[in-house]
């Protein structure tokens, strides 16, 4: 709630020396100087834990615009990553785990130096302590699998494509779905899980049937339930039409 706050205050004022731009600059560059501080009491480090799980969620929020505002955020957002790896606790791990999780996909893109430190320390950490901290190696995994993204390999095929560099890969529109192993499912077992929707008779686009069945978080509100409920319906179609 905090960053969707921040960015409908963003949304007021669009300029980059607003007010709130620049409140928010002083607030991050303060934040900035002072992690080192937090880091050396076990109670204070909580505050930078907290702190980097909220840039990351105003971070991903903010998405969409060109301008430094959101790199300065992602550096901000990396550098307290990098604290936290220096003083390994669970907590820590955790954080970093959920951060990443969250917005590694993007952080990649805009801190790729950063991450390339942050990846290979949480990869010594599993290799250190195997099964330690189950959620390291649920986000190793992740990251090696394009952060959950799917990838389309097809390259343009000029004749001058010898003499150019490799064109970054292209993120496909078309929805991924995965098993419960965690595997993404091939093509044949979509369409058999679509087959068995047609059996059932169920539809999700007029009904809600079979909402009931659904492992819903007790404390999501009504806005986020319907937006989730809305995202499977999605699914479901899409897989009908692959």
């Amino acid at each position: 709630m905090g960053a969707k706050l921040y960015n409908l205050l963003h949304m007021l004022n669009l300029k980059p020396d607003s007010l709130f731009h620049t409140l928010l600059k002083c607030k991050l560059d303060y934040h900035q100087s002072e992690v080192a501080k937090y880091m050396q009491s076990t109670d204070q480090q909580q505050k930078v834990r907290e702190t980097a799980l909220f840039l990351a969620e105003l971070y991903m929020q903010l998405r969409g615009d060109d301008d430094a505002r959101i790199q300065l955020i992602a550096v901000n957002i990396v550098y307290s990553l990098s604290q936290l790896l220096a003083f390994e606790t669970a907590e820590n791990v955790r954080c970093i785990c959920q951060t990443l999780k969250l917005a590694g996909y993007d952080l990649s893109a805009d801190c790729p130096q950063d991450m390339q430190q942050i990846i290979a320390a949480l990869q010594t950490i599993e290799a250190m302590f195997p099964g330690k901290y189950a959620m390291a190696a649920s986000v190793l995994a992740l990251q090696e699998n394009n952060w959950g993204r799917k990838i389309s390999n097809a390259l343009g095929g000029d004749d001058d494509a010898v003499n150019k560099p490799p064109e970054p890969p292209r993120l496909s529109d078309e929805p991924v779905f995965y098993g419960p192993d965690g595997r993404e499912l091939t093509a044949e077992e979509t369409d058999f899980l679509a087959a068995e929707d047609d059996a059932t008779g169920s539809d999700g686009d007029d009904s809600d049937e079979g909402d009931n069945e659904l492992d819903l978080d007790p404390e999501m509100d009504e806005e986020t339930e319907r937006a989730y409920k809305d995202f499977l319906k999605q699914g479901k179609k899409a897989a009908k039409k692959s």
